[in-house]
């Protein structure tokens, strides 16, 4: 939740500017950037795909979210936003048991697109009541 609260000071102060940055610039400032870019979609009542996100700020800086703690990380914060704030669907509780088959060994049919959640845009009125601090 800390992570989240610096990220709503930064998006909520019109003077703000944030620099984020690791020691590679890669890792865990792509993390940080994927947080903030769901987070706003969500804000703005959007459908929000992790993956594609990631994959997105991959094509602009190479090795962006480097590591699988760092991918579930992001689902986490999100998931805890979206739990904090009433926004949560059905779909984001599956990222559980995705994630908890694919470290047990379970089987998954294609690696590459599990686990991932999407976010379905909320209604008008909790993204309202979301973006209150």
């Amino acid at each position: 939740m800390g992570l989240l609260r610096l990220l709503r000071v930064v998006r909520i102060d019109p003077g703000a500017t944030a620099l984020i940055h690791c020691s590679a610039g890669v890792g865990r400032t792509g993390t940080v950037m994927a947080i903030e870019l769901a987070l706003r979609a969500i804000l703005d009542g959007k459908e929000v795909n992790i993956l594609e996100i990631v994959k997105e700020i991959r094509c602009h800086r190479a090795c962006a979210v480097q590591t699988e703690g760092q991918y579930v990380f992001i689902h986490r914060c999100l998931i805890e936003f979206v739990k904090a704030k009433k926004l949560a669907k059905a779909e984001v509780l599956e990222f559980a048991t995705q994630y908890a088959n694919y470290k047990g060994g379970g089987q998954i049919q294609n690696p590459q697109t599990a686990p991932i959640v999407i976010l379905r845009p909320p209604d008008a009125a909790a993204v309202a009541a979301a973006k209150q601090p």
